[in-house]
């Protein structure tokens, strides 16, 4: 158990003095803790500045980013408790918006979708955005400091530690929180897919959306990706029951798909 997790809003005006490249609603995430040994003593805040947003960010989401962010426990790295986190809905990369947004204009949440650029694959990956943090400003541990921590957790503190760390380690810049979809080389050579959707296009590529979370530099996307849910069928075979999506090829290239 932990301590209730708040989101507010309050009339505080919008910082005019941010990253031009970040846009829309603005929030502030803190982690507190009496005793990183104290589980129940853990309490996560959301404040909203400048906006009234209907609807919070997903409680299950804001455990996870705070449990990799401030206690975790494998490599990768942490921030100090007392660190500030902010955090957006909307990032201009490259001449494009990407939105990662609870209840857009109060009607409903609305995530866009990025190629992502992994470094050992040529093409981009599609992965849907959840959110857009940046921790510039935070405090990072030292190693020395982290080990202290890490000393002081209970051995069965995971509090929530669902997102992969394992291409990136914390730094003073723009993240990103996704949900990545699954490259081929990651699915097992003996899956066979019989699923009525599979149909080869040369417009579209099918993916498997992974379970768990990423957080990655916000430097990783290459470009947007155009991609719809398809439904789930009981016929069709699945890959650990993960969600399934097509990715749409940019409309650009199409021509030089069907030129002999």
């Amino acid at each position: 158990m932990m301590k209730k997790i708040s989101s507010r809003n309050h009339s505080e005006e919008v910082d005019e003095d941010i990253d031009s490249l970040y846009k829309g609603s603005q929030f502030e995430l803190r982690f507190d803790c009496e005793e990183y040994s104290d589980i129940e003593s853990y309490s996560i805040e959301i404040q909203w500045k400048g906006t009234t947003v209907k609807e919070s960010l997903n409680s299950h989401l804001c455990k996870c980013v705070a449990g990799r962010l401030f206690v975790h426990k494998g490599e990768g790295g942490c921030l100090h408790k007392d660190s500030v986190v902010k955090g957006y809905t909307e990032f201009n990369h490259q001449g494009t918006t990407y939105r990662a947004h609870p209840s857009f204009r109060g009607v409903k949440s609305w995530h866009d979708w990025a190629l992502i650029k992994w470094n050992d694959m040529d093409e981009g990956i599609p992965a849907r955005i959840l959110m857009f943090l940046d921790i510039s400003n935070c405090n990072l541990m030292t190693p020395e400091e982290h080990r202290d921590m890490c000393a002081q957790l209970e051995e069965d503190n995971q509090f929530c530690d669902d997102v992969n760390h394992e291409y990136y380690y914390l730094s003073n810049e723009k993240w990103i929180i996704v949900q990545s979809a699954i490259s081929e080389s990651e699915i097992p050579d003996d899956f066979e897919d019989n699923s009525p959707y599979r149909i080869p296009s040369l417009l579209s590529k099918r993916f498997y959306l992974e379970d768990g979370l990423r957080i990655l530099p916000a430097s990783s996307i290459t470009g947007p990706a155009y991609c719809v849910n398809l439904p789930s069928t009981k016929d069709g075979s699945k890959l650990n029951n993960s969600p399934e999506v097509t990715h749409v090829c940019l409309k650009q290239g199409w021509g030089k798909l069907f030129l002999l």
